[in-house]
């Protein structure tokens, strides 16, 4: 078991296993962070542009190799919009796979927005669904439901019943019938709750 501070200063206990995963993931980030630059530099090399001995740090004596200035920006530029596109086919990958808002906006580290009332499942699809063409069309998302295999047309998780968030399910798909079965037991729930708090009165 080992020991770190949280963001209060008070300790937060790990296991041996967490800390061997985290610091698993720690690498792996390091890796990934040191395979696209140097993605990049290649890209830079094999498509014409300038590539440079430049310092490692400010100041240092040691140099690496690195794409110049605006050669690297015009490939890190081009990285970053394959990464955003594999970004938006993860989101829709996990929506075709009846993963929600919430989870979808935790992998994107999105947080709730307190102040606004905004939830983390409302601020992930605002950011992930496509602007409409004209300035005062609804804001959908579309995808392929991997239960009925339709395309849906999603407007958001700001209904309460399913078929107003979700529209073009077959009326056989399980997952949606699911959903709107979990929907209905939590109604009647809080309606026996109602009922039973007016009986009290």
């Amino acid at each position: 078991m080992n020991t770190i501070e949280g963001n209060e200063g008070e300790p937060i206990m790990r296991t041996t296993d967490q800390t061997e995963a985290d610091d698993r993931a720690a690498d792996a980030a390091n890796r990934l962070r040191w395979e696209i630059g140097n993605a990049i530099t290649a890209y830079v090399r094999e498509s014409g542009g300038t590539i440079e001995d430049a310092p490692i740090f400010p100041g240092a004596a040691s140099t690496t190799t690195r794409p110049a200035p605006l050669d690297g920006i015009r490939a890190a530029r081009r990285a970053a919009r394959v990464a955003e596109n594999e970004a938006h086919y993860s989101v829709r990958a996990a929506r075709s796979a009846g993963l929600g808002w919430d989870a979808i906006g935790d992998a994107l580290g999105i947080e709730p927005d307190h102040d606004s009332g905004r939830s983390r499942a409302e601020r992930a699809f605002d950011e992930c669904a496509p602007r409409p063409s004209m300035r005062f069309d609804t804001v959908t998302f579309g995808y392929t439901c991997g239960t009925c295999a339709e395309i849906v047309t999603d407007m958001g998780p700001y209904e309460s019943h399913p078929h107003d968030n979700e529209r073009g399910h077959a009326q056989t798909c399980a997952r949606m019938n699911a959903e709107v079965a979990a929907w209905q037991e939590r109604r009647d729930a809080e309606d026996a709750e109602y009922a039973e708090w007016e009986a009290s009165q």
